[in-house]
C-alpha cells in the first residue's frame, strides 16, 4: 500500500476523466442529422443511435457490486471493442422489440449499424481523455487512450450546439419570411468536422504545454502530469510531484510558459487511519488506478473521513471530490461506508 509519491511521469498513452453523457447525445444528434449513416425508422433509429452513443457508460451498473468492482470495471468491458459492440447491438435489439411492438416498418441490419456507430462514437471521444480504455478486453488489459480534452469541453460542446441549433433558428427566421429553409445536414457536419479537427490541434498544444512545464521543474527528476481545462485548449493543468507534496499550476501552451501561482499540497505522514483505508478493497484498487494519490482526513458523520484523490487531474475550484475515493472509517478501523467519484 503507498501514501507516499508515486514516481511516474504520465505518458501520452494514459489518462483523464470520461467525456460527459451531454457531449456523447450530441455527437449522436449530430450523426444523425449529417446524414452519415442509412437512416431507420426515423425517430426511432435517432433514439437507438443516441442511445447507443451513451451505453458503454452503462458500467454504473458495477456500482451495485461495491465501490472495489466499480473502479476495477471503470472503462473495461463496456469500454473494449467487443463489449462496446454487444452493447450498441442490444440498444439496436431493443429498439427493434418496441417496432415490432408499435407495429412500425423497420429493417434490423439498419438499426444494427446505428447501434454499433453510436456505440463506436463512444469510444472514440473516451480514447481523448479518460483513465485510458481497456479496447483489447478481455484478451488485453492495457488501457489505451491520450489526455487532450476534460470530461466536460466546453469547446466541444460550443461547436456542437451552435453547428445543430444555428440551421434551426435560421429556418424559424425563413419559415417567417417565407424564404429558402436550410440544410440542418451541413451544421451537423461542420460541427462534427470540428470536433474532429480540435484533435490534432489539441495535440500540439498539449506538446507545446509540456515543454513549458518541463522548463518550470523544481527539481530535474520531478515527475508531472498535464491535464487539460474544460474552458480553454490552450490553459492546461499541471501537478508535479517532489517527492513530500504536490504543486498544482497552469501552463499556457501558446507561450509554452508556465502562469504565475502554484498550490502546494502537502502529503500527509502514514497514520493507522489512512494505512486501514489503503488496504480495503476499495483503497488497493484505487491506488493501482491514480497515479498521483493524495490522502486527507476529515471528521465524518460517524467517524473519520479519509479521501483519496488523483491530483492528476485537479482543477482549481473544483471542490475536492473530482476522480476520489472517500471511506468514513470507525476508532475500531471498520469501514462506515465507501464511495467514488469519477
Amino acid at each position: 500500500m503507498r501514501i507516499g509519491p508515486v514516481y511516474r511521469k504520465q505518458r501520452l498513452l494514459g489518462y483523464d476523466s470520461r467525456v460527459d453523457a451531454f457531449t456523447h447525445s450530441l455527437v449522436g444528434i449530430a450523426l444523425w442529422r449529417a446524414r452519415l449513416m442509412p437512416r431507420e425508422a426515423g425517430f426511432w433509429g435517432a433514439m437507438t443511435l443516441v442511445a447507443a452513443a451513451n451505453v458503454p457508460d452503462a458500467e454504473g451498473l458495477f456500482r451495485l457490486g461495491g465501490s472495489a468492482v466499480y473502479i476495477r470495471q471503470y472503462h473495461g468491458a463496456t469500454h473494449s471493442l467487443p463489449g462496446a459492440a454487444a452493447l450498441g447491438l442490444a440498444v439496436a435489439v431493443l429498439a427493434a422489440v418496441g417496432l415490432q411492438r408499435a407495429r412500425l416498418p423497420f429493417r434490423f441490419p439498419r438499426l444494427a449499424a446505428l447501434g454499433l456507430i453510436g456505440a463506436a462514437s463512444h469510444l472514440l471521444l473516451d480514447l481523448c481523455q479518460g483513465y485510458g480504455e481497456r479496447l483489447l478486453w478481455p484478451l488485453s488489459g492495457a488501457r489505451y487512450g491520450i489526455s487532450l480534452m476534460a470530461s466536460l469541453d466546453v469547446a466541444n460542446l460550443a461547436v456542437l450546439l451552435l453547428g445543430l441549433s444555428i440551421p434551426l433558428l435560421l429556418n424559424a427566421v425563413n419559415d417567417e419570411i417565407h424564404a429558402r429553409r436550410v440544410d440542418p445536414r451541413m451544421g451537423a457536419l461542420l460541427a462534427l468536422a470540428a470536433v474532429i479537427a480540435l484533435v490534432p490541434a489539441r495535440y500540439l498544444l498539449r506538446t507545446r504545454a509540456d515543454y513549458g512545464a518541463a522548463a518550470a521543474l523544481v527539481q530535474e527528476e520531478q515527475s508531472y502530469s498535464l491535464h487539460p481545462s474544460p474552458f480553454a485548449p490552450w490553459r492546461w493543468y499541471m501537478v508535479q510531484d517532489t517527492g513530500i507534496s504536490y504543486l498544482s499550476g497552469e501552463v499556457d501552451a501558446i507561450g509554452q510558459r508556465a502562469l504565475p501561482g502554484v498550490r502546494r499540497f502537502r502529503k500527509p505522514l502514514p497514520n493507522n487511519v489512512l494505512l486501514a483505508v489503503g488496504d480495503t478493497e476499495a483503497g488497493r484498487a484505487f491506488l493501482d488506478l491514480a497515479v498521483y494519490p493524495l490522502f486527507t482526513l476529515e471528521q465524518g458523520g460517524k467517524g473519520m473521513l479519509v479521501r483519496i484523490r488523483d491530483m492528476q487531474f485537479f482543477i482549481p475550484g473544483a471542490g475536492p471530490r473530482p476522480y476520489s475515493l472517500e471511506v468514513e472509517i470507525n476508532s475500531e478501523l471498520k469501514v462506515l461506508r465507501e464511495s467514488v467519484e469519477f
